[in-house]
């Protein structure tokens, strides 16, 4: 049961989150798992929250990632349901919480898509997220540099390719005035 409004998540999202760069990217997983929630059948409004609060620790954690997500999820105890809290322990490799559900996956799989999105944004885009198109995606994927756990969490998606057409246009900046604007649900 969730007992977490948007605006309450919200308000814990700026008490925890100092940087802008993480707000932007917890606004855009919070819409892409509200799509990929959507595409799946699963509760939009749940998995919105999750992706929205999913790194509320890291500021508190950045010295110590091995329980990065265990402490977000204490925060978040008895405002989501079990489930939830999860798929937010388990998000990061690095605290040995072995992902089990749909949500857990979908959680992980966005989380390392969004870094996939953003790095190559970033080097072949000037940072612009709403040009990007799935070829610079599959060639950065496939490059060396690229680190394995990341490659191995995007391929948790299903039909990944033409998934990533949608994550593109969801994650750009667009879309994330959007949810500021109450236009865009968690």
């Amino acid at each position: 049961m969730l007992v977490l409004t948007k605006n309450e998540a919200l308000q814990l999202l700026h008490k925890y989150v100092r940087s802008d760069e993480k707000r932007r990217h917890v606004k855009a997983m919070s819409m892409i798992m509200r799509e990929f929630a959507r595409k799946l059948g699963a509760d939009v409004l749940q998995w919105a929250l999750v992706g929205l609060l999913h790194d509320l620790d890291y500021d508190l954690v950045k010295e110590s990632m091995s329980v990065h997500g265990l402490v977000s999820a204490r925060v978040l105890e008895g405002r989501l349901p079990e489930d939830s809290l999860h798929a937010i322990r388990s998000h990061d490799y690095r605290t040995g919480v072995k992902s089990e559900s749909q949500l857990d996956k979908a959680l992980i799989a966005v989380d390392c898509v969004w870094v996939l999105v953003a790095l190559t944004a970033c080097a072949e885009f000037e940072g612009k997220v709403s040009e990007l198109a799935v070829d610079p995606l599959a060639k950065k994927l496939d490059s060396e540099s690229f680190p394995v756990y990341l490659r191995n969490g995007t391929m948790l998606c299903m039909d990944f390719w033409g998934w990533l057409e949608g994550v593109c246009e969801t994650g750009s900046e667009r879309s994330t005035s959007r949810f500021d604007n109450n236009q865009g649900d968690p």
